[in-house]
């Protein structure tokens, strides 16, 4: 198991998010870029308090960002054990230069809503 790692947690479309430690499953630490991560993740919040633990449990919806990638992945929640599971992957960005080379297009999915964004480098 990994060491413990910040996470930010969105509960019920909140916008601001909530702060909590966990431990992910597995031997390796996650990547840096949005193209590695992982389609599913699992683990277990380390130290979470009673009133946390029980609006995870009371959610219709949970959505957590493990990392700087800001990748979403919305989760199952088993409150006696405080783990997490079936966490998937909810954001996924795809990098293409654009047709002049001066930029990269991003497009960026998040269930049916789709963006696109252009960031020009000079």
């Amino acid at each position: 198991m990994l060491a413990p790692q910040d996470i930010s947690l969105f509960l019920n479309n909140s916008l601001a998010p909530t702060h909590e430690k966990v431990e992910l499953d597995g031997e390796t630490g996650l990547p840096d870029s949005i193209r590695d991560m992982p389609d599913q993740v699992s683990g277990h919040f380390v130290e979470l308090e009673p009133s946390v633990a029980h609006d995870i449990e009371s959610a219709w919806k949970r959505v957590m960002m493990l990392n700087a990638t800001r990748v979403l992945y919305t989760f199952s929640y088993d409150a006696a054990a405080h783990r997490f599971t079936n966490a998937v992957k909810r954001l996924e960005e795809i990098t293409e230069p654009d047709a002049d080379h001066r930029g990269v297009a991003h497009v960026i999915s998040h269930g049916w809503i789709t963006f696109a964004v252009r960031i020009l480098s000079f």
